[in-house]
């Protein structure tokens, strides 16, 4: 357990790099036309200038095709980068990368501050609380704020992986369950 709020939180950042280089390698991995499929099913747009100007529906559409996969797929992008990386046991990187390789697809709702740092989150659907790190929510979020997000848990802790997006997007979670 953590002594406080800073080293829980520097522990977490260090973690958060980790996780971000993970996914940045498995961006590599995409198929050619991924992106543009992923964001046109998920109705964002058809033109690749307008996703990368919006960085909450490039992150989503980035969250799709690195996490997701079509029926016609055997691997999704984060296993085929996987595969090629080696990273000694016990490492941040083999830790996180196993912590990625192991999502889920979770809507939670913001319940609380933890304690110690971040927030207490409900997984909905499984009805059981989580703690939460994430620099932007634990700034942001209020209790009774819902999300559709990408968690994984590398330590005490679970993250955020990928994209978020806020319950009132209906539509775009009903197209996120085609690719979980």
């Amino acid at each position: 357990m953590f002594k406080g709020r800073d080293e829980a939180v520097l522990h977490y950042r260090a973690l958060r790099k980790s996780v971000n280089g993970h996914l940045a390698g498995a961006l590599k991995y995409l198929k050619k036309q991924a992106l543009m499929d992923a964001a046109h099913y998920l109705g964002i747009t058809s033109d690749v200038n307008t996703i990368a100007s919006n960085f909450d529906e490039m992150q989503l559409a980035c969250d799709v095709v690195v996490f997701g996969k079509k029926h016609d797929e055997r691997l999704r992008a984060i296993d085929r980068y996987a595969r090629q990386q080696s990273f000694p046991e016990g490492s941040m990187g083999a830790i996180t990368l196993s912590a990625l390789l192991n999502e889920i697809f979770c809507i939670i709702e913001v319940k609380r501050s933890h304690e110690i740092a971040g927030l207490v989150v409900e997984d909905i659907n499984r009805k059981s609380e989580m703690w939460l790190m994430d620099d932007g929510f634990e700034a942001t979020a209020s209790p009774g704020l819902i999300l559709g997000a990408r968690i994984v848990q590398p330590t005490e802790f679970c993250m955020t992986a990928g994209g978020a997006i806020r319950l009132s997007q209906v539509s775009q979670v009903d197209r996120l369950a085609h690719y979980m």
